[in-house]
């Protein structure tokens, strides 16, 4: 199961255009019984429509599902490989500029997502994912491609884009220690604008996760909120225990600190917080 979930990411435009293929194929069988004989076999005809209309089902079930399959190989399964390759494959191509572009451009507010939210979710991934190998430079650098605020798209979705755009920069500008830049995007975020509870919820605990990086990385003071965060998924976590970690050694609990290195030094090699860890471990033997 996990190999054909790789196949259906490394083979996501092919899967992309198979909607357009399968379209030409319908259209080509048509004409063909429509040239064929004076008169059409209906039956034949009707078949060949339900085939196609359970194609184009299924196949849009199947492109569906990348908007949410590659946060799962990312954020669940720490899979960076896999979500490197697949996220280059799309952002290198024509038709992701193509979406943005018609974004940009559209009179009104979208709200068929389904080729923009795939595309908006791969930029989504590469900031994360850069971030999250310590590539502090590159995640700023691509946090800052996109202006959202050009897109024709709902509120709701610009907000949600937006904190993944602000939050990663800010937490990358953070770990390079880029304090006076870091501000800059502080008030940013505290400034966006909301359009329900849960929107609000996400940016306070995104400024205080940001907060307590900053002390604990750039003012070498502890932060206990770090304790108090509830990730949901893997990835978050292994960044949790690793900022626990580091607030356990500012306030002298080496034992604390070991203990916490230990229980994400088996998770995937390629995060810089596991990097870290290890090299933590091997110091202090």
């Amino acid at each position: 199961m996990k190999k054909t979930k790789s196949l259906l990411l490394k083979y996501y435009f092919l899967i992309n255009y198979g909607l357009i293929i399968v379209s030409i194929i319908y259209l080509c069988c048509g004409l063909f019984i429509a040239l064929r004989s004076t008169t059409p076999n209906f039956v034949i005809f009707f078949g060949i429509s339900v085939l196609y209309l359970l194609m184009i089902a299924i196949l849009r079930r199947i492109i569906a599902k990348y908007i949410n399959y590659s946060d799962y190989v990312l954020n669940t399964q720490v899979d960076l490989n896999a979500v490197e390759s697949y996220s280059k494959q799309v952002v290198k191509s024509k038709r992701y500029r193509k979406v943005l572009l018609r974004a940009k451009q559209h009179k009104q507010p979208r709200y068929n997502y389904s080729p923009l939210a795939i595309n908006l979710n791969v930029f989504a991934n590469i900031a994360k994912l850069t971030y999250y190998k310590g590539e502090f430079e590159e995640s700023i650098k691509f946090s800052r491609t996109i202006n959202f605020s050009e897109l024709k798209i709902s509120q709701d979705y610009i907000t949600a884009y937006k904190m993944v755009q602000y939050g990663f920069c800010l937490r990358s500008l953070l770990m390079s220690k880029q304090i006076e830049k870091s501000e800059i995007l502080f008030e940013k975020i505290s400034d966006m604008s909301v359009r329900n509870a849960e929107q609000r919820v996400g940016i306070d605990t995104l400024l205080k996760i940001s907060q307590a990086i900053k002390d604990i990385v750039c003012k070498k003071q502890p932060n206990d909120f770090i304790d108090k965060w509830n990730p949901q998924n893997k990835l978050f976590q292994v960044e949790k225990i690793y900022f626990q970690a580091k607030n356990e050694q500012l306030k002298g609990n080496l034992n604390k600190t070991t203990e916490y290195f230990k229980l994400i030094s088996e998770e995937n090699p390629d995060l810089f917080f596991v990097k870290e860890a290890n090299k933590y471990l091997e110091e202090n033997r």
